[in-house]
């Protein structure tokens, strides 16, 4: 019989990427903005218990009413993505502490992104066990760069078993290689 629980920890905060608990599969998303045009970019990273790179999706928005909205938007699809994927035990960790702090508690919501917000919490409910982290820039950064990527790319891109060469370094970086 399968653990049907959902452990969530809350207020979490990850100052370097580091890999999930043996048995979990890491998502990290950020969301990249630009005020003056309302565009954006998603970013979102996968990565199993050693660090090795599973996938990455960038995602462009070609219209979002300001960055939170945007961080929320990131949120959601990398709970759609993880559950797309059928992943059981999932970490999910994103650098707007806003974002993840609605997404992982009763407090009310902004109406602005209460719709996508909510939509988050049902999702979360697709997996055996789930736990989301704040996580600040330092520990998401390959998200980053990918969303940055995203936001000057229309459409939506997909990498699958190898990252793109653009996004090596970085990868690298967060996990300590040399």
């Amino acid at each position: 019989m399968q653990d049907k629980s959902i452990a969530m920890q809350k207020e979490t905060s990850v100052a370097a990427w580091s890999p999930p608990t043996s048995g979990y599969t890491k998502l990290n998303f950020d969301a990249s903005f630009v005020d003056q045009s309302g565009s954006g970019g998603i970013g979102l990273i996968l990565r199993n218990e050693t660090g090795l790179f599973l996938i990455a999706k960038a995602i462009h928005l070609s219209h979002c009413l300001h960055a939170r909205n945007a961080e929320a938007l990131a949120a959601r699809k990398a709970l759609n993505l993880a559950s797309e994927m059928l992943l059981s035990h999932l970490i999910v960790e994103g650098d707007s502490c806003g974002v993840i702090s609605f997404v992982d508690t009763n407090q009310p919501l902004p109406p602005n992104i209460e719709v996508i917000v909510l939509d988050c919490k049902r999702l979360k409910h697709l997996f055996q066990k789930i736990c989301f982290n704040f996580s600040p820039r330092t520990g998401n950064r390959s998200a980053h760069v990918v969303a940055n990527y995203s936001r000057s790319n229309n459409g939506t891109t997909t990498w699958t078993s190898f990252s793109p060469p653009w996004l090596i370094s970085s990868l690298r970086d967060e996990i300590g290689f040399c």
